[in-house]
């Protein structure tokens, strides 16, 4: 496991990996812990045991993750928001005491610009920054969307007419209704990763 990124902020918490090792190397991390997961293919449970090894790092001890109906993730017993986003072998875990907190993930390919025209519009794309290309335009604003909606979520939400995305040199605003998230953007040749939380009273 190899810690990419992470935040110095007391609140808003949050951790990038890349994990290389197998999913067998990683249940030996884990012990009994990862017995329960066992029957699942080798790429889910190294999603799953990443997961839960940024969580007990993040927050030194071992935590319960449970999913509502919606597929949202919380922590038993624990009152902290969350947020969990994967792409190939990162693994990225953020939370929030107070606020909802969406981070999102995403291998720096040409995907999000091939698909742009499904949840991007023409402002969108005049905000970005000047130097990028669409391809970086298209994944940065995909990852704030998804973010975004992690701290919702709604069913029904169309992201290219619902949701519209800002942006401030580096920083993504993302404004759905009356409701408003401010996300950190960090684009590299690998990788795509946004996080951040919903305005407070933004509602």
């Amino acid at each position: 496991m190899e810690i990419i990124a992470e935040s110095s902020d007391k609140r808003l918490q949050w951790q990038l990996a890349l994990f290389d090792e197998s999913a067998e190397e990683l249940a030996t991390l884990l012990g009994d812990a990862a017995a329960a997961d066992r029957h699942w293919v080798s790429s889910r449970r190294i999603e799953a045991y990443g997961e839960r090894l940024l969580l007990w790092r993040m927050f030194q001890t071992t935590v319960e993750l449970l999913h509502r109906d919606n597929g949202a993730p919380y922590l038993s017993g624990r009152s902290e928001h969350i947020s969990i986003s994967h792409s190939k072998r990162f693994v990225a875990v953020a939370s929030h005491p107070a606020q909802p907190v969406g981070i999102d993930v995403e291998v720096n390919t040409d995907r999000a610009a091939r698909l742009s025209q499904r949840f991007m519009n023409d402002g969108e794309l005049a905000s970005a920054p000047a130097d990028w290309r669409l391809r970086e335009k298209a994944l940065a604003v995909w990852c704030a969307k998804e973010a975004a909606y992690k701290c919702l979520p709604v069913e029904g939400c169309d992201f290219r007419s619902d949701m519209w995305a800002d942006f401030d040199g580096r920083k993504i605003s993302v404004r759905y209704q009356k409701r408003r998230f401010d996300f950190d953007c960090r684009l590299t040749p690998d990788y795509c990763l946004v996080v951040g939380t919903e305005r407070p009273n933004s509602g």
